[in-house]
């Protein structure tokens, strides 16, 4: 039997190309991200709605890949007495929210008529901002209604959130992203028709 050379596939006239190595830290957002949409902590006078908002873009027309993920999650407190919500909360993330620390925004819910709290940020805080904690105790102060209840129920909810995924015990702060996914960047499809044209 005799030895027949093979070709080498990679000759060193054809160098491989270089690819860069994907960032880790944005795997484990999506990841954080996901698996807190799967979780619904409603319970007694809390409800919980999360919400999974897939993000693309049509500045070419149409949509492809990659798609970037964000989501919101909405949070009522009712009253034990008559049922009603009593405050609203709405944590949304997405990586359009380009801002270095959460945005609060204080405002009144238009469909239940209670105070509504909006959480901006391009990832999950870490705990609620104390302006949040101390708009919620001056209506308790007000309504007498055991609302620390529900900001026991939200750093509950929290812990889940960044809670460690298998098989680390703890997260390291370097697998924290320290910056916002980038983006989308929608190639050119010569052979789709555009939904939205260029003027």
């Amino acid at each position: 039997m005799s030895y027949i050379p093979l070709p080498n596939p990679h000759p060193s006239q054809f160098p491989l190309p270089f690819t860069p190595v994907r960032d880790v830290r944005q795997d484990l957002w999506n990841y954080r991200l996901l698996r807190s949409l799967q979780v619904n902590i409603t319970a007694d006078q809390l409800i919980h709605c999360p919400y999974y908002r897939p993000f693309s873009s049509l500045d070419a027309g149409f949509t492809s890949p990659p798609f970037l993920i964000g989501g919101d999650h909405h949070f009522e407190w009712k009253s034990s007495s008559h049922h009603q919500p009593l405050l609203t909360l709405l944590i949304s993330i997405h990586p359009s929210y380009q801002f270095s620390s959460p945005q609060v925004i204080l405002s009144n819910s238009l469909t239940h008529a209670c105070p509504s709290i909006h959480l901006l940020h391009w990832d999950c805080p870490i705990e609620l901002p104390l302006k949040v904690r101390e708009f919620i105790q001056e209506l308790d102060d007000a309504l007498q209604e055991d609302l620390y209840l529900f900001v026991d129920q939200i750093d509950r909810w929290f812990q889940l959130y960044w809670e460690p995924i298998s098989p680390n015990e703890y997260y390291p702060p370097t697998l924290t992203p320290t910056h916002p996914p980038l983006l989308p960047l929608t190639p050119a499809n010569p052979f789709t028709i555009p939904l939205v044209y260029q003027q």
